[in-house]
Parts: structure tokens; C-alpha cells; sequence
């Protein structure tokens, strides 16, 4: 059973910010496409929840998700761009 993907309110606001970022620091093409791809991963999450780390697949970016087996649904609770200092991430 394929479970629904619920974006966070912080998770949203990551990815906006990535969006803005992209879009003023290199161009709209740029952060559309990499916001897009975000997202897109995170659907694969829906049918293989567990797939676990796919740093590999996004490089710079970490979705930090969590099962919610109680609503049936994927919550994405972060977008963490992995140049970062890792403690930021303990918010």
C-alpha cells in the first residue's frame, strides 16, 4: 500500500528557501528544476518508505522524513542542505 507524502510547514519553508536562493544566486531555471527534483524524490518514498539514505541521488540535500503509520503518510519534516554545519539540523 502506497502511502501519502505530507509536506511540514518547516519542510515547505526549507524548500521555498532553497527556491529563493537558487533563483536570486543563479537563475529561476536552476531553482525550479532543483526544487522539482526535491519533490520528486520524496515520491518514491510513497511506495518504498523505508528506502533510507539517497544522498547519493540528491548530493547536497538531505529530506529528513519519518514514518506516520498512524495517519498512513510520509512526513517530510526538513530539507537540510548538507554544506551546512550538521548541528543546525538538531533544531
Amino acid at each position: 500500500m502506497a502511502l501519502n507524502i505530507f509536506w511540514t510547514g518547516n519542510a515547505k519553508r526549507q524548500l521555498k528557501n532553497i527556491f529563493e536562493y537558487y533563483k536570486e544566486n543563479a537563475s529561476l531555471e536552476l531553482a525550479s528544476k532543483l526544487t522539482k527534483s526535491l519533490v520528486k524524490r520524496t515520491l518514491l518514498l510513497k511506495a518504498h518508505p523505508e528506502i533510507g539514505v539517497s544522498e547519493p541521488l540528491l548530493k547536497s540535500y538531505k529530506i529528513i522524513y519519518w514514518v506516520n503509520k498512524k495517519k498512513s503518510r510520509i512526513d517530510i519534516s526538513d530539507v537540510f542542505d548538507a554544506r551546512q554545519n550538521p548541528i543546525k539540523l538538531k533544531k
